[in-house]
């Protein structure tokens, strides 16, 4: 009981304390900013998709959804990666511990604060979505929910992920650096992977870099959350109940070591200043 009142605390405290900073409302002012600009776009060429009997809902639900969740991926990568790291430069992260909470409580309660956020953001979002189609003359449909449940998932282990990062540093700056290199890290070992399936075996260092680089590609693609939302993708459109129950079981599972592998090192690590 202890403990669950004390990751209850520790969420309300992380959600209260981001819904007093701009740049929740900024990103949301973003998003729905996107889905205005989305929906004008699609009315002004509602003609030309009508004449060829393409659906237009279904498209500018897709197209505005997945475009609001790239905003709220980097917004929610940056709050999660600097939400412990605060914690310390703060000198609140030890305080904390004087009362009756644990590393667990701490981590899980960190989590779904930022997950309540973003929940509360998505919410908002998705009326809004929704609206701006009905305004514009696209109508609405259920797609925006299934991409509202593959964000959660995505948006679950971009959070767990940051928290992860987050333990790792002891400033806000070094957070944001750490998940700067590691995602531009991402990036190049898939421009080095395009780059080298183009080149030719013009010398056998070619082919060792190729088969390494696609070597290290299959091993990051567990660790990239990206890789998650094509699966999840995949999932709601197959048929297939395994690969639909895949869908959902891979981002849990990733969310669950993540936050299990930050409580590992927070305690080894400690929370003295």
């Amino acid at each position: 009981m202890h403990r669950i009142h004390a990751i209850k605390l520790i969420a309300k405290k992380d959600v209260m304390r981001t819904l007093r900073t701009p740049g929740v409302y900024l990103a949301f002012l973003m998003a729905c900013a996107g889905a205005v600009l989305s929906a004008y776009f699609f009315s002004a060429v509602k003609g030309a998709f009508l004449s060829m009997g393409v659906g237009l809902t279904d498209i500018y639900t897709s197209i505005t959804m997945l475009a609001v969740l790239g905003v709220y991926s980097l917004y929610m990568a940056v709050t999660s990666v600097t939400t412990i790291a605060r914690e310390r430069q703060d000198k609140t992260l030890e305080v904390l511990f004087y009362g009756p909470v644990d590393e667990r409580s701490f981590i899980l309660g960190k989590y779904l604060g930022r997950m309540a956020v973003f929940v509360l953001l998505l919410l908002g979002t998705t009326l809004f979505i929704a609206a701006a189609g009905l305004a514009f003359g696209l109508g609405i449909n259920e797609s925006s929910l299934k991409i509202a449940v593959l964000a959660v998932l995505l948006i679950s282990c971009i959070v767990s992920l940051g928290i992860l990062l987050s333990t790792l540093t002891s400033s806000v700056t070094g957070s944001i650096f750490l998940l700067i290199v590691f995602m531009i890290a991402l990036f190049l070992l898939k421009v080095a992977g395009i780059l080298l399936g183009i080149i030719p075996d013009i010398n056998p260092a070619v082919s060792i870099a190729r088969d390494l680089t696609v070597s290290l590609i299959n091993i990051t693609q567990f660790i990239s959350p990206i890789e998650y939302l094509s699966t999840g993708i995949d999932a709601v459109n197959s048929s297939d109940l395994l690969k639909y129950a895949a869908g959902f079981l891979y981002p849990a599972v990733y969310t669950g070591i993540l936050l299990w592998v930050s409580t590992v090192i927070l305690k080894r690590k400690g929370v003295k200043q």
